[in-house]
C-alpha cells in the first residue's frame, strides 16, 4: 500500500464529461476507503459542466476564487471553503478570476458504503 500519493501535474487530465482537469486521487490500490476522490482544476476564464447525480459530494477550494451554482442559488467560493454538494442537485463551477480554481473532491453513497463493508469483512 502507498502511505504518500505525490502530486504529478502532468497526470492532471482533461474530463470533458466535467469540462475540466482532474486527477482521481481516490481509491488507490491497497487503500479501502468507503468514499472517491480526485483534484479538479477549473482554468481561469472557464466553466465546469452541469453536473448531477445521487452521490453526497463535499468538495475543499484549494486556491483561488470562484463561483458555483449549486441549483437556484450561486455562491463566492475560494481556498479553504467548503461545499457540500446534497444528492440531485444539478452544480456547476463558474470562474471569472485571473488564477486557476482548484478544488478537491470526495464523493460517497450507499453502493461506495456497502463496497467499503465487503472490503473490509474479507
Amino acid at each position: 500500500m502507498k502511505i504518500l500519493d505525490k502530486m504529478d501535474w502532468k497526470d492532471l487530465k482533461h474530463e470533458e464529461k466535467f469540462g475540466c482537469d482532474m486527477k482521481r486521487l481516490l481509491p488507490w490500490p491497497g487503500l479501502v476507503v468507503p468514499f472517491g476522490g480526485a483534484w479538479g482544476v477549473v482554468k481561469s476564464g472557464t466553466r465546469s459542466l452541469p453536473d448531477q447525480h445521487e452521490k453526497y459530494e463535499l468538495n475543499i477550494g484549494i486556491a483561488g476564487k470562484a463561483k458555483i451554482n449549486l441549483g437556484e442559488d450561486i455562491y463566492e467560493v475560494e481556498k479553504g471553503d467548503v461545499i457540500v454538494i446534497p444528492p440531485n442537485i444539478p452544480h456547476y463551477y463558474q470562474n471569472e478570476e485571473q488564477q486557476d480554481f482548484h478544488v478537491y473532491s470526495l464523493w460517497w453513497d450507499k453502493e461506495l458504503a456497502e463496497q467499503y463493508l465487503e472490503q473490509v469483512k474479507a
